[in-house]
């Protein structure tokens, strides 16, 4: 009876912290770019003559995602964010391109993009995407708690 509640046990306890759930409202914040180091864990990006993408998820469900700039010239989209924890999926949906230095001026658009959620923890963040076919992955470390 001992070795049946032990292995019942030790079973309950494998299946619990193998399921590893995600807080996902630790997904707002603002990010930065980064990349993916040893065993996974992401870390700063490299040094970049234009800069960090950057990454602002409010709880409000504003997005803004900043590119670096190029030579003075860059901009960054705003719009909307959305979650499905079911399929741990983010959407993107982009309303508006600002942009900044050599580059002003405000353009609407509409430009949505979906990702998988492949990390998710209060510092780190993976996110996947099909591109032309291929998956693309794009690593944050966290900037900063809105």
């Amino acid at each position: 009876m001992k070795y049946l509640l032990a292995v019942l046990l030790i079973s309950t306890t494998v299946l619990a912290f193998g399921q590893g759930s995600v807080d996902f409202g630790q997904i707002i914040r603002s990010w930065t770019q980064g990349k993916i180091g040893q065993n996974g864990i992401v870390v700063q990006a490299d040094i970049n003559k234009g800069g960090w993408y950057q990454l602002n998820i409010s709880p409000d469900t504003t997005v803004i995602f900043r590119d670096p700039d190029w030579c003075g010239f860059g901009y960054e989209r705003h719009g909307k964010w959305s979650l499905n924890q079911a399929d741990s999926t983010v959407r993107f949906s982009f309303s508006k391109k600002v942009g900044y230095l050599a580059s002003p001026g405000t353009t609407d658009i509409n430009e949505t993009e979906s990702y998988k959620i492949k990390k998710l923890a209060a510092d780190e963040l993976i996110l996947e995407r099909k591109v032309d076919g291929k998956e693309r992955k794009m690593a944050f470390i966290r900037t900063s708690k809105l």
